[in-house]
């Protein structure tokens, strides 16, 4: 049944402004898309096109789609899956695209041919019928670009690219009970002279060298984080061997980083902690490496949590 006001605000638009009630004010926006669903079988979806072109996105011009081969457009490459996992992020835009019954919302970026879009998908369920949807498919790009970037220095130290310590809580907070858990504490010995002497300038050379060190052997979902200064603590998941093997490798990369005019160059100490108890676990980490402080230095120590 028609609104009973349709008519009269549809003969309004059209005589006072020249507007279609139809194609230029339901359907008509130029970075959206419109199209209907028969949702029966989740997994052969066709998006069929009502209003728009799937070119507003990037993509060939079609009739229709299917959803599977919307999502195979999916970037994995982004900001959001780097700091959750893409894994993760995966699933929630599966999720999300794939939940007929409510009225949701998903945003994602999608890459065809070279060209990277985001796109917000919203699906709206048809109350006359279960079995039908509604998807609006809106080009976001040049927003996203935006808080993608934002969402990125949020989460990164500026200076050496690694994840920063708010990552690192949260990395921590999700994963610290998974097993062969490890946790590397990490600080350059006697940096402070290298600042006082030949200045800033000097010492950021040697933390963006060694940042690129612990790069290096980042890997799934170990990584390296910077909390300051010259300290870094790594949330690493590997066998005991692997770790030592990791350790060993950068502190004897980390011996031979030389910047003129400094002859002297930088050593690294490391404290590990194997997770058992899973109680304070980076606290204990930092603990050992003073352990390596009072030894000498330039080495690591591993320990098993007591």
């Amino acid at each position: 049944m028609k609104h009973p006001y349709f008519d009269r605000a549809s003969t309004t638009l059209q005589s006072k402004y020249q507007l279609d009630m139809v194609q230029d004010v339901l359907l008509g926006k130029s970075n959206r898309i419109i199209c209907y669903a028969e949702v029966a079988d989740p997994k052969n979806v066709f998006l069929s096109v009502i209003a728009g072109t799937f070119k507003v996105i990037g993509l060939e011009d079609q009739p229709e789609m299917t959803l599977n081969e919307l999502l195979s457009y999916y970037d994995p490459n982004n900001k959001y899956a780097e700091v959750g996992s893409v894994e993760k992020h995966w699933d929630y835009i599966v999720d999300r695209i794939h939940h007929f019954k409510n009225k949701t919302s998903v945003t994602m970026p999608i890459v065809y041919k070279g060209d990277r879009r985001w796109i917000t998908v919203d699906l709206l369920p048809i109350e006359k019928r279960d079995d039908v949807v509604v998807y609006f498919i809106t080009d976001v790009t040049e927003v996203m670009n935006a808080q993608e970037l934002n969402y990125e220095k949020s989460h990164k130290d500026a200076l050496t690219g690694l994840f920063n310590r708010y990552t690192l809580d949260y990395h921590y907070g999700e994963r610290f009970s998974w097993p062969n858990f490890h946790v590397l504490y990490l600080d350059i010995d006697d940096f402070k002279p290298i600042n006082d002497m030949h200045g800033h300038h000097l010492g950021n050379e040697y933390l963006m060298a060694f940042a690129n060190i612990l790069k290096k052997y980042q890997s799934g979902y170990n990584f390296f984080y910077r909390l300051g200064g010259d300290e870094f603590v790594g949330l690493f998941w590997e066998e005991e061997a692997k770790i030592k093997e990791i350790a060993e490798a950068i502190v004897e990369e980390t011996n031979l980083l030389r910047f003129a005019p400094d002859e002297r160059g930088i050593t690294v100490s490391i404290g590990i902690m194997k997770a058992t108890k899973r109680h304070d676990v980076i606290r204990k980490a930092d603990e050992v490496l003073y352990e390596v402080k009072n030894k000498g230095k330039n080495h690591y120590v591993y320990v098993v949590e007591r």
